[in-house]
C-alpha cells in the first residue's frame, strides 16, 4: 500500500510530498493521524516548489553569486544614509512599486555586488531578476534589431520583474545603441524596476552621450523614479601581493560576453533550504537543480 503510494506521488511529479511520505516507516504510518501525515506531505511539497522556483530564477538571472545581505559592509566610509537606504532597497518593496534606483561610485567600491546581493535576494523572494552589463545587453540587442527576434528579446528583458544594468555610460554610445536604451527604459518606465550602476552622475550620462535628444530622454527615464544610493570611499579590491585579505564586496569583474543574449546559469547558486529535513533537502536540491536545467534550456530554446 505504502508502495503504491509513494509511486503515484512519483509519477505526478509531487517529489516534496513523496519525500516526505518515505521518511515514515509503516510503524509511524499505523501511528501518526491521517491528516497530520497529509499536512507534513502538503508542506514538503510546497516546501519543494519554492525551492525549485527560487533556483530556476537564480539560475536564470545571469547574477552568478552566493553571497547574501550579510556579506555587504557596513562602516565610516558609507556611512548612515547607507545603511539607512539599504535596509530600505532590501525590503524589496520599489520592487512591487515600480521604482528605479541609480547607484553611484568609484570602481570597485562595491557597487555591482550590493547590487547583485538585492538581486539574489528578489530572486528568493520569487521576482524575475536579470542581471546585464550594460554594454553586453546592448550587444545583445544590436545583433537583432529590425527583426523580429529584437521584439521578443526586449518583451522578455522588460518583462523582468528586476533588471540590473551595470557600468551604465561607461563609454559613449551610438545612435542606434540610444535608441535601444530608450526601448528599454520606455517600456519599463514605472512598470518595473531597474537598477542602474554607474560611475557617472546624470549630468555626465547626457555628456557621454554627446547630449542628443534621446540622451535626453533615456536619462529623464533612468534619473527619474528612483532611489539613489551612493557608496563612498576609494576601491575596495586589493592586490594579490599586498599581503591583505580581499573585502567581502568586492566587485565580481568576470563578464561572460560571448553568451550575452543567452540566460547564464549560476553554478554556486544555492537555494534556501532552511526548515527542511536533511533527506528532504538533499532531494530538494538534486530535484530543483535538474528542473532549473530543464527551464533554462526551455528559455534559451525560445530566443
Amino acid at each position: 500500500m505504502a508502495s503504491n503510494v509513494s509511486n503515484i506521488l512519483g509519477r505526478m511529479g509531487l517529489y516534496g510530498a513523496k519525500t516526505v511520505f518515505d521518511s515514515y516507516t509503516p510503524q509511524d504510518l499505523s501511528k501518526t493521524p491521517t491528516e497530520v501525515v497529509i499536512e507534513s506531505m502538503l508542506l514538503g511539497q510546497e516546501s519543494y516548489d519554492l525551492v525549485k522556483k527560487q533556483t530556476a530564477l537564480l539560475n536564470l538571472s545571469r547574477l552568478n553569486t552566493v553571497l547574501t545581505e550579510d556579506a555587504i559592509t557596513y562602516d565610516e566610509t558609507r556611512g548612515p544614509k547607507f545603511a539607512n537606504m539599504m535596509s530600505r532597497l532590501l525590503s524589496l518593496d520599489f520592487i512591487k512599486k515600480g521604482q528605479n534606483v541609480t547607484m553611484f561610485g568609484r570602481s570597485g567600491a562595491g557597487k555591482s555586488t550590493v547590487a547583485k546581493i538585492i538581486g539574489r535576494k528578489a530572486c528568493m523572494a520569487g521576482y524575475t531578476t536579470l542581471y546585464y552589463s550594460t554594454s553586453d545587453m546592448l550587444a545583445m540587442l544590436s545583433t537583432v534589431t529590425g527583426s523580429q527576434m529584437y521584439t521578443s528579446r526586449l518583451k522578455n528583458l522588460c518583462g523582468k520583474m528586476l533588471l540590473i544594468l551595470d557600468d551604465f555610460c561607461l563609454t559613449g554610445y551610438n545612435l542606434e545603441e540610444q535608441k535601444i536604451l530608450f526601448d528599454v527604459f520606455n517600456r519599463r518606465y514605472s512598470n518595473r524596476s531597474t537598477i542602474i550602476i554607474s560611475q557617472k552622475t546624470p549630468d555626465e550620462w547626457h555628456d557621454t552621450m554627446e547630449g542628443s535628444s534621446l540622451a535626453e530622454s533615456i536619462v529623464d527615464r533612468a534619473s527619474n523614479n528612483n532611489f539613489v544610493l551612493t557608496l563612498n570611499g576609494d576601491s575596495r579590491r586589493t592586490s594579490l601581493d599586498d599581503g591583505k585579505p580581499k573585502k567581502q564586496d568586492k566587485k565580481d569583474d568576470q563578464k561572460d560576453a560571448k553568451d550575452a543574449g543567452e540566460p547564464q546559469a549560476a553554478p554556486a547558486a544555492e537555494p534556501d533550504t532552511e526548515g527542511a529535513t536533511p533527506l528532504m533537502r538533499e532531494l530538494i536540491m538534486q530535484r530543483a537543480t535538474a528542473s532549473a536545467a530543464e527551464a533554462a534550456a526551455r528559455d534559451a530554446q525560445s530566443k
